[in-house]
């Protein structure tokens, strides 16, 4: 935009100091810190083994059983999570 001789001379003044005292790659400091995993207390966990190695019954899965076995998959579809390790429902 064009605002007139001074208007425009400090607005060019403006960018040149931003252009001018932009950051470089030096100005950033990286600070890495390797956290170790702990464990919440409210991760879900497998009742008869306490293992958290467990998988949600996803919605699909209880529509496919239904869909295959119909009142026979009541017990599974019921059941929300599944244990990898014992294979225990619940």
């Amino acid at each position: 935009m064009n605002y007139g001789g001074l208007t425009d001379y400090i607005w060019n003044d403006f960018i040149h100091n931003i252009v001018d005292t932009a950051l470089t790659e030096d100005d950033y400091h990286y600070d890495i810190r390797i956290v170790p995993w702990k464990e919440d207390e409210n991760t879900p966990k497998c009742p008869t083994c306490n293992s958290t190695n467990i998988e949600k019954i996803g919605a699909t899965n209880k529509i496919g059983s239904m869909a295959l076995f119909g009142i026979f998959s009541v017990g599974h579809v019921s059941k929300t999570f599944s244990c990898q390790k014992c294979g225990y429902k619940w």
